[in-house]
């Protein structure tokens, strides 16, 4: 059955997204594991190998990251349509970008 934390860290295309992510911040060390049970903790725990200044710009990363996957999530069942996981990182860039311009998140901190 499908749990928050399977569909966050416990799946492998989760896991794939994140790494993707996390990678382009040279960041890709906290991709979750497979055998990452436990969203909160992976996260705590993620956030903790960062510098200070770099922790608050990352929990920005982690909250839109999981929204897009909710969402991805949502139109898959609801709508039976699939993005490819290369046009999911591409949107995640973008809102990343618009989040940015309001001033919700600095990103570039991570990049």
């Amino acid at each position: 059955s499908e749990s928050i934390n399977h569909l966050l860290v416990g799946c492998v295309f989760a896991r794939e997204v994140w790494y993707m992510v996390l990678r382009k911040g040279n960041l890709q060390r906290l991709t979750p594991s497979p055998s990452a049970s436990d969203f909160v903790h992976w996260w705590l725990q993620s956030r903790k190998q960062l510098r200070k200044q770099m922790r608050k710009p990352f929990d920005s990363l982690v909250i839109l990251v999981t929204w897009i996957l909710w969402k991805e999530r949502n139109q898959r069942i609801f709508q039976k349509v699939a993005l490819p996981i290369t046009d999911l990182i591409n949107l995640i860039s973008d809102e990343m970008s618009v989040w940015g311009h309001a001033g919700i998140a600095d990103f570039l901190i991570l990049y």
